[in-house]
């Protein structure tokens, strides 16, 4: 679950405030950064940038652009993932940015100084009549929608309380009497004012109808919207502040709020911070119509002494969690602890498990026992006492987990007993030390036989304890869901199951803290190319740094720690991962107590290599998914995995040439060699898009999710049309390989280079930057022993029969090197007879080019003019490349279809007495054209654009034409110049012209039939 991460300021008061402007602006970077919340997305603002109390002038100005400036600058230097640009900084004006005055403006001018001055080009998405705003996300689906509640007006001399006293005090007939009118009278002075301003809050119509006219086109979006004013009485702002610069109109702003399913608000103005839900009547109906109200407070006046901002974590909509915010309180200039709210609020109680304080009030004689018995072994007394503490904090917040271990001392006695005994047997398994563990095992079997073997449990005590001497945790799990299959007693069940929580977070406790060396040598060495010296692990995660933290809301538990160096940072996330695997084999018994925790996730602090290095996951469980692909799923051979990267770099390259001007290398480059360990490898590299860290996280780690389909490529603005649009194509190379290696570079200038290393298919990866990168990227795969050479150039000749750019393969074994090119367009011009060949260009949009055939057929310029469309040429004196009929998606083989199929027409023309045709067919379609399969081998049909097309004006039809044109244009040319062709090519080309055309009735149909050769 991602978040969308806002600083949200308002208030700073630039002119007046606390500090100097700038010393609050790295202030604030330097807060968050150090608190680990700066992966900011976007700055919000809700108004008061300046103080209205100032003289304002150009310098004033120049230190609030500044400011903002220097905010944009030190997040950005702080925070990889991300870069912010200035359009991610939305503003709302507030009263103390606009000058009091008449002219409008002139009343605005301040504000819009400063928007012209920090954007130079006030961005689209402000309105400059009213200063209203909507600023949307379309990938992350929230909108942020911003209000100008600031309006003024004249000061009135005589107040109401003043006219209601005249009109209460002195009579008509008095005032009559010298000549004045009583009512005359008041609404004269009703309507006398000074030439001084009020502020008031009030957001017009204008703006509200405008907004909501434009929200009604995003669907599904998260709706945050922002005024400086407001807009709802508390009770905790009109006890202290008065309602004067309430917003007037808040009935009616409120209910259209509702009606655009806002849910946030985000206001300033009187320096007030405030988290307060606003709830209508119809909260009885549904609590969707709570909306969350956070006033920000200030973060620069000098007129007060606490000062605030916060950092807002928003999530999507079908998210359980709808916020976080983390609020920095600045008393003077200390920063207060951090406050934290979550909405909603978790679910669970916070009652942290203390597992002993229960056993102590539930069975006091047990816990002694326990205690003295633990105290006796002081080899592992220290030891089980941090795994207890570990598992309190991993069962915190489970609270099905509670009513089990309030209901039965036992359950916590079999849980501590199990660590204990686990604990011993490991370190004796390890440190082969038989004779401590005799010892301490008769002093734990007191506890056993006096609490645990009861008549309930109907395990027997061989096999019980059997279980702590399985040093494989995996076989472990086996063994225990074997005894639960035999053994349907619930108790016996639940104590089970707390005896292998205590089981396996011993383990995990153990592997980190002592025995990480062992562990990697029996469980991750032979299953990732990673090595690690001997004591190194320890040496570099400090045993007392490493804790546990639950989440039950997530279902998860992070393992927290602090690392030194780079590979032990690597081994680390995989001894994560591989108890996170462990983990889902004990499921089966956890949820038997309400233990529903589900995964296991590495928290790291990385020390001296913070910036260089992470770790990503991919969002799906990969050998789950492998045998999904292969067989009668998905692919019908594995060497489809080089048709997958292949087409993928064709799409970047061709992306990449579609939006840069510049010139660059577009060959696709393949490599095949031997590893150090005299292992295959195969090498693709393309100078295409390449990635940067928010496209491996978005879409290279999400199976499924293609950029291709995304609102992120169509705002590229380029025709092109990819091949790629499943999001699963990278998935094939698992098939053939375990490890991989990723170098990339995005072609945006200044994205940094990077590599990726990909240990095996578990599901995690690891990130780091690296020098001299070129932009595109580059993919290299450590082959299985069961694939070779030739088998998958084999395979890449025979599908990549036309497509854009050429591909050069080349084979590197003991100091000789092959090497292997096929052009681009290859099966154009591998032509035998090279007058006897047609072409009949596509085009994207759906267009079927009818061109001359002797001025771009014959001459050949159509190989490089074009590229998609029927190829007809005959076989001929070289039947070894006689094709017959072949479908192509851009260029690439789709092997499982037919022109009968997609045409819905039976194509018969002749065959020679080896059933052989005269004429190779191609139809190279657009990518646009067809709709095929996850496969890519399997053609479904035409698209919804070309069958639309295809209603009104058949392509079949127009097809048959353009045929037609050539054919005659070539007869009269063979006639000409003495060209022999055999009668049964052109007989066989006239039929497929036939066939195209279906409609007896058609012009061409007819002309077709009346053809003379």
């Amino acid at each position: 679950m991602s978040a969308f991460r806002v600083l949200h300021l308002s208030d700073i008061h630039i002119g007046k405030t606390y500090i100097k402007s700038e010393e609050i602006a790295y202030k604030i970077v330097y807060d968050i950064t150090h608190n680990g919340l700066c992966t900011v997305r976007s700055v919000v603002v809700t108004g008061d940038i300046f103080d209205g109390q100032v003289q304002i002038n150009e310098k004033l100005i120049s230190e609030a652009v500044i400011f903002f400036n220097i905010l944009l600058e030190q997040i950005n230097l702080n925070q990889d993932e991300y870069k912010l640009t200035k359009d991610d900084f939305i503003f709302i004006p507030g009263n103390h940015d606009l000058i009091r005055v008449d002219d409008y403006e002139l009343r605005w001018s301040k504000y819009n100084g400063f928007l012209k001055g920090f954007y130079i080009n006030i961005p689209g998405y402000y309105n400059t009549k009213n200063y209203s705003v909507l600023r949307p996300y379309y990938e992350e689906k929230i909108v942020f929608i911003g209000f100008n509640s600031c309006q003024i007006e004249k000061k009135k001399i005589f107040d109401k309380t003043y006219l209601n006293m005249i009109d209460k005090n002195i009579k008509s007939e008095t005032l009559k009497k010298q000549g004045i009118d009583k009512k005359q009278l008041i609404e004269l002075l009703e309507g006398e004012v000074a030439n001084e301003y009020d502020d008031y809050g009030k957001v017009s119509m204008a703006q509200i109808s405008d907004i909501e006219r434009q929200i009604r086109k995003l669907n599904g979006y998260n709706i945050v919207a922002m005024l400086h004013h407001h807009f709802y009485l508390f009770p905790e702002v009109a006890q202290k502040y008065g309602d004067s610069s309430l917003v007037r109109n808040y009935t009616a702003f409120i209910q259209h709020l509702k009606y655009m399913n806002v849910k946030t608000v985000l206001h300033g103005h009187k320096h007030f911070d405030l988290e307060r839900p606003f709830i209508t009547d119809d909260y009885y109906e549904t609590t969707e119509s709570i909306i969350d109200v956070f006033a920000g407070g200030s973060v620069g006046t000098d007129r007060k002494d606490r000062h605030t901002f916060s950092i807002i974590d928003f999530y999507k909509q079908r998210e359980d969690i709808k916020l976080i915010q983390h609020k920095f309180i600045y008393n003077g200039e200390s920063l207060e602890p951090i406050s934290k709210k979550q909405i909603p609020s978790k679910n669970i109680s916070g009652r942290v498990v203390k597992l002993l304080e229960i056993l102590k009030f539930t069975n006091y004689d047990a816990y002694m026992l326990y205690m003295t018995s633990l105290e006796k072994l002081f080899k592992i007394y220290k030891t089980c006492g941090e795994i207890i503490n570990w598992i309190s904090e991993s069962i915190t917040g489970f609270c099905d987990v509670y009513k089990y271990l309030d209901r039965d001392y036992r359950n916590i006695l079999f849980l501590l007993y199990s660590v204990s005994c686990r604990t011993l047997n490991y370190k004796s398994i390890i440190e082969k030390d038989t004779q401590y563990l005799e010892y301490a095992s008769s002093i734990l079997k007191e506890i056993f036989d006096n609490f645990l073997s009861c008549p309930h449990f109907n395990i027997s005590d061989e096999d019980f304890h059997s279980l702590f001497k399985i040093k494989s945790l995996k076989s472990l799990a086996d063994k225990c869901n074997q005894l639960l299959n035999e053994n349907m007693n619930k108790i016996t069940k639940q104590y089970l199951a707390f005896s292998m929580i205590g089981i396996f977070f011993s383990d995990l406790y153990l592997v980190f803290t002592e025995y990480a060396d062992d562990f990697y040598n029996e469980n991750i060495k032979y299953k990732v190319n990673i090595k690690m010296e001997e004591n190194k692990f320890h040496a570099n995660v400090p045993a007392p740094r490493i804790t546990i933290e639950s989440n039950a809301d997530r279902r998860s538990a992070y393992v927290k720690f602090l690392c030194n160096e780079a590979t032990v940072y690597k081994i680390a996330v995989l001894f994560v991962k591989e108890f996170d695997l462990i983990l889902d084999k004990f499921q089966h018994c956890f949820k038997s107590i309400g233990f529903k925790m589900y995964y296991l996730i590495p928290k790291i602090d990385k020390n001296n290599f913070k910036n260089t290095l992470d770790s990503c996951n991919f969002e799906a469980y990969i050998p789950t998914l492998l045998p999904l692909l292969t067989g009668d799923n998905i692919y019908s051979s594995k060497e489809v995995f080089a048709r997958e990267l292949i087409q993928n770099s064709i799409d970047a390259t061709a992306v990449r040439e579609a939006k840069e001007e510049i010139d660059f290398m577009k060959s696709i480059r393949i490599e095949f060699g031997k590893d150090k360990n005299a292992g295959l490898y195969f090498k693709i590299k393309d100078n295409g898009t390449g990635m940067d860290r928010y496209k491996i996280e978005r879409y290279f780690t999400n199976i499924g999710r293609s950029y291709y389909s995304g609102d992120e490529y169509r705002s590229l603005n380029i025709s092109y049309e990819p091949i790629s649009n499943f999001g699963i194509g990278f998935l094939s190379s698992f098939m053939v390989c375990r490890e991989i290696e990723v170098r990339t570079k995005y072609f945006f200038n200044g994205t940094e280079g990077l590599k990726l290393y990909i240990p095996n298919y578990d599901g995690c990866f690891f990130i780091e930057g690296e020098e001299n990168i070129d932009v595109g990227t580059e993919i290299k795969l450590y082959l299985n022993k069961e694939m070779h050479v030739d088998t998958i150039i084999d395979y890449i000749k025979k599908v990549m029969l036309d497509v854009k750019y050429d591909i050069i393969i080349s084979y590197r074994d003991e100091g000789k090197e092959e090497l292997i090119e096929i052009p681009a367009h290859y099966i154009r011009k591998n032509s035998t007879v090279e007058a006897f060949q047609f072409f009949i260009p596509f085009k994207e949009n759906g267009e079927v080019l009818n061109i001359h055939w002797k001025e771009e057929v014959l001459s050949e310029n159509f190989i490089n003019k074009y590229e998609y469309g029927l190829l007809i040429k005959a076989n001929l004196d070289n039947m070894d490349y006689n094709y017959g009929e072949v479908i192509l998606n851009a260029g690439i083989r789709v092997e499982q279809t037919s022109l009968d199929a997609l045409f819905h027409n039976e194509f018969n023309y002749d065959r020679d007495d080896n059933g052989i045709t005269y004429n190779s067919i191609f139809m190279n379609f657009p990518a646009n054209w067809i709709q095929i399969d996850v496969s890519r081998e399997k053609l479904k049909g035409f698209s919804d654009m070309i069958r639309d097309i295809n209603h009104k004006n058949p392509i079949g039809i127009k097809i048959a034409e353009v045929i037609y044109n050539q054919l005659t244009c070539f007869l009269n040319y063979s006639r000409e110049n003495s060209i022999s062709i055999p009668k049964s090519c052109v007989q066989e080309i006239i039929q497929y012209a036939i066939c195209f055309c279906r409609n007896e009735n058609s012009s061409v149909y007819k002309k077709l039939l009346n053809l003379k050769y």
